[in-house]
């Protein structure tokens, strides 16, 4: 696929799920003046109010291993329908996902070809978008704790009173 073809499919589908609101909130990669600094300052500030009213926070982060390449194929398309994709539009994103297949050279030995069953290609422009509708509704997840993320980075953070700990 031509990285026109892929820019202008990703500035469709991302107008879309911006005018729509089908993204978390609490999912700050990719998005237009967000940065991972961006999520820094957020949990900073969360952090700096809790010591104002005399709290505490924890903080646990977490860095997805090989996270573009554990992307199940099913999945993703069935979150695309589930954010809004029309059959069309999932249609043609499975047919930019399926049929991959890969193989490794060392030196002048190649390895067999394998298919790609899941994962999404790195170094295109799409996989970036396509990985955080991946794990859009991981932020709902949890119960009593917030969690904020910038693509496969998140920081999941609880603000208490050292009264409750015990």
């Amino acid at each position: 696929m031509s990285k026109a073809c892929e820019r202008v499919a990703l500035d469709q589908f991302s107008s879309y799920l911006t005018i729509n609101h089908r993204l978390s909130p609490h999912q700050t990669g990719n998005r237009k003046a967000h940065s991972t600094e961006t999520l820094n300052i957020l949990v900073s500030d969360t952090m700096l109010e809790a010591i104002d009213k005399k709290n505490v926070t924890a903080v646990v982060l977490l860095d997805m291993s090989k996270a573009f390449d554990s992307v199940s194929h099913p999945i993703l398309l069935h979150k695309l329908k589930c954010v809004g994709a029309s059959s069309q539009a999932v249609g043609w994103f499975e047919s930019c996902l399926s049929g991959r297949r890969q193989y490794v050279r060392i030196g002048s030995t190649v390895s067999s070809v394998l298919p790609l069953p899941h994962g999404v290609p790195q170094g295109t422009i799409l996989s970036p978008l396509l990985f955080c509708i991946y794990t859009n509704d991981i932020p709902a997840i949890p119960l009593s704790s917030n969690i904020d993320s910038y693509v496969d980075d998140s920081k999941l953070f609880l603000t208490f009173s050292m009264k409750d700990v015990g």
